[in-house]
Parts: C-alpha cells; sequence; structure tokens
C-alpha cells in the first residue's frame, strides 16, 4: 500500500455523500484493506447480530451508518438501545467470545484495549475498553470524538491510522478460510 493510495481512498470515503450505510461502510472498508489490516466485513458475533467492519487483530468494531446517520444517543440496530449501546453491544460479545476460547494472557488484553467506532465517515466517535482480571470489561471511555470535511484526507488518514496502528495476537484465520488456500 502507498500512502497516496490511501490518501486517495480516505478522500472518497470524505466526498462520499450517500445517505446508504453500504457505501460508507464498502469506502472504509477498502480503506482499512489498503492499510493493510485484517478486515471482516459484516462479521458475525454469536448471539448479538453482526458489526459492519471488524479488525480483528487490532480489537476494533467499526459500526458505520450513512451520511449524517450516526450518532451516539442516534437509534441503534435495535429499538431498544442507541449507537453506542449497539457498539457496545458488540464489543461485550466479541470480548466473551474471546474470554471463552481462551484468547489472550491477562497481560496481553490488559494492555490491549477493545475499542468500538461509530461513524458515517466524516464524523467519528472512538470508545475503548480495558479488560478486568476476570475478564469482564470496564465501561466504556470516550477517547476521541472527531469531525472530517472532504479537503482534509491527509489529516483523516494520519488520525485513523493512529487509533486503529496496534496489532495484537497470532495472524487472523478468515472467517471463509478456504481463500487462504486458492493459490495453492
Amino acid at each position: 500500500m502507498t500512502t497516496a493510495t490511501a490518501q486517495t481512498l480516505m478522500a472518497e470515503v470524505l466526498a462520499c455523500r450517500s445517505k446508504a450505510e453500504p457505501k460508507v461502510q464498502s469506502g472504509i472498508e477498502q480503506l482499512c484493506e489498503a492499510l493493510g489490516y485484517d478486515v471482516e466485513r459484516e462479521y458475525s458475533i454469536a448471539g448479538t447480530g453482526r458489526a459492519d467492519l471488524y479488525l480483528p487483530t487490532r480489537r476494533t468494531i467499526i459500526e458505520t451508518k450513512g451520511r449524517g446517520q450516526a450518532g451516539p444517543e442516534k437509534p441503534g440496530s435495535r429499538s431498544d438501545e442507541t449507537q453506542e449501546q449497539q457498539c457496545a453491544r458488540y464489543v461485550q460479545a466479541e470480548n466473551a467470545n474471546e474470554q471463552a476460547s481462551g484468547g489472550l494472557d491477562h497481560d496481553e488484553a490488559a494492555r490491549l484495549p477493545w475499542q468500538a467506532m461509530l461513524t458515517d465517515g466524516r464524523q467519528w466517535w472512538v470508545w475503548q475498553w480495558q479488560v478486568n482480571y476476570d475478564g469482564s470489561l470496564t465501561q466504556p471511555r470516550l477517547t476521541d470524538e472527531k469531525a472530517f470535511t472532504p479537503g482534509q484526507d491527509a489529516e483523516a488518514l494520519d488520525w485513523l491510522q493512529s487509533k486503529t496502528g496496534q496489532t495484537t495476537g497470532k495472524p487472523w484465520v478468515p472467517s471463509n478460510p478456504i481463500t487462504l488456500f486458492e493459490n495453492y
């Protein structure tokens, strides 16, 4: 990936005017892939639904909305929750899955927080959760809220990389591992 490619994709995300969530989701997915991130689209989290984008080796869930439709207090995918609560539901469920599978050891889990991002491509909210010694999560902490406008692609790209830059654990096995062996 070149910086120019990622910056071009960020410029496209910022310029997108679509209120259609899949358009925003696709742009952010392409950007994350250009940055070399492992990305799972429509990631199914047992018993809780599908996260729009999941960066498993970065412990980050990204919930996308159409332009102007994102906001922590706006209605989530369920009638009884906000978008912030929707993000929290996904993180809590994925943390429980990690705990059940033996996941990371305590020291590594404590060092690497979970995070959720809510965005319409221009407006971003980021929450983090630390893992307690018993494997439960702390209360979410809003760590950043940022708005970008078209033309701020370099700044927005730097910001996104600063929020998603640290990897965790082993390389991710995709939900369809057959793709790993297609060339053999």
